[in-house]
């Protein structure tokens, strides 16, 4: 049951994501720091939604696995004969952790650290140490949960609810603008986890818009991707997709030079032009990717707890890519790109968190969203009407 003061703060975010996109306004600071608005959010958005965990290069064998973790709910990615599923990660027993280690590769079965039971790959309890002496014990009855997964493009996505319609309705067209990619034939070669100390949406929020280029980026990104030239140039009920072209002088320097992608670029790419070179996208709750014409860049968020996210920034690449002599040269030069704006973008995001409980040194209450920030009226319009349901 809500309480009155919860009640109250969804009404008011709805009456924010009521207004005209060129009115739009940030959404009330407590939604990033309310307890029982966190609560609610995980029920109604994370939980009910299909939330991208792995690319299924990063499992390429049968018995390979991968832990993560939503709040404090603990799940674990598995490779079992090809077909990746989604478990528990919770002894069924006492409640022990299965695997504490970041991953494993090749195992037959998991094995619990604490009493050893044993669970196949899709679950099943296959052995319990002295079950012989327990009444009317059931194998089949303490297996592990089992959670909805689907392979998409070559994303694995996770429902916890269970309930969530089909990813191609989910996301409508969006598998078509990105299939020239090729997503699911490429393979994840640099992953780097970040601890951010703000709250999950504060990362989506940057991620999406480019009015900070012309702060926060102003001596890396602004000069290849002026915030000013940024459009949304796609957009429905489900994600959004800014177009970011070359800034001009930026285009002619890099005719003079390399061009600042290292690896080959992808062909039949529907690109308009030479000088759009970059879309990002945000698919909502928070699947976050940036295409260019070589690489896909991806950013992974998963809550920790209401002000603190676990971030991974992934890079994915065709596979030929990685037959040239040059490669770790090329590869180095990717992710100094990348790494160069996400630790600003990682030091911005603490320092907006930091004062957002605030109550008189404070963002005002009615901030307004200028013309290339307007992503994340689009992104809370997905979140107030969720939390409205």
């Amino acid at each position: 049951m809500k309480s009155d003061y919860l009640d109250l703060l969804l009404k008011e975010y709805a009456r924010v994501m009521s207004k005209d996109e060129n009115e739009s306004e940030m959404p009330p600071r407590e939604i990033y720091y309310d307890e029982e608005y966190t609560s609610l959010e995980f029920k109604k958005v994370l939980a009910a939604s299909w939330l991208p965990i792995a690319h299924r290069s990063q499992l390429p064998n049968n018995g390979d696995m991968l832990p993560f973790n939503i709040y404090s709910e603990k799940f674990l990615l598995v490779n079992d004969n090809d077909e990746i599923k989604c478990l528990s990660r919770v002894c069924t027993h006492r409640g022990a952790d299965l695997l504490a280690s970041k991953c494993m590769e090749n195992r037959k079965s998991i094995t619990c650290p604490y009493h050893s039971w044993v669970f196949n790959l899709s679950g099943g309890l296959k052995y319990a140490p002295q079950s012989e002496g327990v009444r009317n014990f059931s194998h089949t009855e303490n297996g592990l949960i089992n959670f909805k997964t689907e392979l998409w493009n070559g994303f694995v996505f996770v429902n916890i609810d269970g309930n969530a319609e089909p990813l191609s309705s989910a996301y409508n067209n969006l598998s078509d603008l990105i299939s020239p990619w090729h997503a699911d034939e490429m393979e994840v070669v640099y992953s780097r986890t970040w601890n951010g100390e703000f709250n999950w949406k504060v990362m989506v929020e940057n991620w999406a818009e480019f009015y900070h280029h012309i702060g926060a980026h102003s001596n890396t990104l602004e000069y290849a991707f002026p915030s000013k030239d940024t459009t949304i140039d796609i957009f429905n009920k489900s994600f959004v997709r800014t177009k970011a072209p070359y800034g001009e002088e930026y285009k002619r320097n890099t005719e003079e030079k390399s061009d600042i992608f290292p690896f080959e670029k992808i062909e039949n790419l529907p690109l308009e032009n030479d000088n759009c070179q970059q879309w990002v996208y945000v698919a909502y709750p928070a699947f976050l990717i940036a295409t260019f014409p070589d690489s896909i860049y991806w950013i992974r968020v998963l809550p920790k707890n209401v002000s603190e996210c676990e971030v991974t920034t992934l890079i994915m690449i065709s596979n030929k890519n990685k037959s040239h002599n040059d490669y770790d040269e090329r590869l180095k030069k990717a992710i100094n790109l990348f790494e160069s704006f996400h630790n600003e973008d990682m030091e911005i995001n603490a320092s907006v968190y930091s004062s957002i409980r605030n109550k008189i040194t404070t963002a005002s209450d009615k901030s307004r969203l200028f013309p290339t920030e307007r992503q994340i009226f689009r992104f809370h319009s997905f979140l107030s009407d969720c939390m409205s349901r």
